[in-house]
């Protein structure tokens, strides 16, 4: 008897099975890329012989599809909205918050859409003070049945919140749309450069993980030498596409211009994530990725909106309407409908309602270029986007030089800190200033030490350093990272 055969037809078996719970997949799907190496290794197998598509489960299946349909029909955009906003009205309705905060709510058994949107805008803004100081209440089911998320924002002030389990697949079905924009399609392998954790990333600043189709590349181990080792990486497993924070692949692109990579001309795609794109980054990631489509896209953590960029535009944006309903308000809250006019965006997700985000204010800036209308099928259209999170970087100790969008940390040492930031005077040696909780000692914090170190690598290390407040800047902002290098002097 092949043992290898019947191996291969249990695992198909317990595939088919997985097919027949689809919600599961949904859920598994979105876990996968949090779990330890060891299990990591375990459900592989199971996970590459899936189709591509099946990866995702029924909903991102059926997710696509909506997207697809909703591109040029209104009804369509009309009845998904009307729908996902009765769900995440109904689910607030039932939180504390909302019936201490808004009186109205019960109201919508009887609205049709032009109603739904009415009631929507009467809604009191949620600012993230208010889920700092009100988390518990906003939920709309226990704690324990959603995914706890910890981040932290420009300013260094860390956010905790509450997202749905089976949001990762429907956010995958919007971003796989942006991509195939440039023929990408699921399943086709990408090399990635984020700050994911790679095992032994000193020793190799790289991984395949078969089950994701990802090829791992360091962001906080760009030396000549290994960006000679990830193009090869990339080339022998043919790769036709790039995703990752633009900060790190505009350093490949300026590697090739220098070096040169004949390869470059078969890269098909660059998908650009998590920080603002600079205009003298764009041009030099075009010159080096000469027949690449670039395709920036907008969203955050909080998952209440995504937008990508118009091609060619150089910073000109368009909402998609079933991710979220997204807005562009003055300092005083009102509407802003008047091209050239800048405000706050605040966005009501339509992804998730365990803790439903309705008209958050993300804290971003933007300047208005269409508002979203009936005619231009409720997409708005934005420009000179400035995020929360700005792009300041810091410098290994062999001159490498990353962004701080790369050690993005969810440590539930999170919950210990009030604020923090990133001092660096020498290259390789960053100290972490922290203004802890009220009662919380220094060595309550290693976790949230050892997760950036873990990272990051040996390359740079990184030091505590417990103070009573972070200073603030004439505008009263405090910088997330206090750089006291020159950093003409490594890019």
């Amino acid at each position: 008897m092949d043992l290898g055969s019947v191996n291969s037809q249990f695992l198909k078996s317990r595939i088919e099975s997985l097919y027949m719970i689809t919600n599961i997949i949904d859920i598994l799907r979105g876990m996968y890329v949090g779990l330890p190496p060891s299990v990591k290794k375990m459900l592989s197998p199971l996970l590459v012989l899936l189709p591509a598509k099946r990866k995702y489960g029924k909903t991102y299946l059926e997710m696509r599809e909506i997207i697809a349909a909703s591109e040029e029909n209104n009804e369509n955009v009309i009845n998904y909205r009307a729908n996902r906003l009765r769900v995440i009205f109904n689910a607030a309705s039932s939180t504390k918050y909302y019936k201490e905060n808004f009186k109205d709510i019960d109201i919508i058994k009887d609205l049709d859409y032009q109603g739904l949107i009415q009631l929507l805008a009467r809604f009191p803004i949620l600012t993230k003070e208010s889920i700092k100081e009100r988390l518990e209440v906003l939920l709309s089911v226990p704690a324990d049945a959603l995914d706890e998320i910890s981040t932290g924002g420009s300013s260094g002030q860390p956010l905790k919140f509450y997202l749905d389990k089976n949001r990762s697949v429907r956010e995958w079905a919007f971003i796989h749309q942006i991509w195939s924009a440039c023929g990408y399609e699921v399943g086709e392998t990408r090399a990635v450069l984020r700050g994911v954790l790679i095992n032994n990333v000193d020793q190799k600043p790289w991984e395949y993980d078969a089950a994701l189709s990802e090829l791992k590349l360091s962001p906080f181990h760009l030396t000549h030498k290994n960006i000679a080792i990830f193009f090869e990486e990339i080339e022998r497993r043919k790769i036709n596409y790039i995703h990752g924070y633009p900060s790190a692949i505009s350093i490949l692109a300026k590697h090739i211009e220098q070096n040169g990579w004949g390869y470059a001309d078969n890269i098909k795609g660059v998908f650009l994530i998590s920080e603002p794109v600079f205009p003298h980054q764009q041009q030099q990631i075009r010159r080096s990725f000469k027949h690449a489509k670039l395709l920036p896209f907008y969203g955050m953590s909080e998952k209440v909106a995504i937008a990508k960029e118009v091609d060619d535009s150089d910073g000109t944006y368009v909402f998609n309407p079933l991710y979220g309903i997204t807005e562009l308000v003055s300092a005083s809250g009102e509407l802003i409908t008047t091209p050239g006019e800048k405000g706050r965006i605040i966005s009501t997700g339509l992804m998730c309602s365990g803790l439903p985000f309705i008209r958050y204010d993300t804290e971003d800036e933007a300047e208005l270029v269409e508002p979203a209308t009936e005619s231009n099928n409720y997409r708005l259209t934005v420009k000179n986007i400035r995020p929360r999170r700005s792009q300041e970087y810091i410098v290994g100790k062999n001159g490498e030089v990353f962004s701080m969008a790369a050690i993005n940390i969810h440590s539930d040492a999170y919950s210990l800190i009030k604020e923090f930031q990133l001092k660096q005077e020498d290259p390789g040696l960053v100290q972490i200033l922290v203004v802890p909780n009220d009662g919380v000692e220094k060595n309550k914090l290693n976790d949230f030490l050892e997760e950036i170190q873990q990272k990051v690598g040996s390359n740079t290390s990184f030091s505590l350093k417990l103070v009573d407040e972070i200073a603030r800047t004439a505008r009263g902002k405090a910088k997330f990272i206090e750089q006291l290098l020159n950093l003409e002097d490594y890019q």
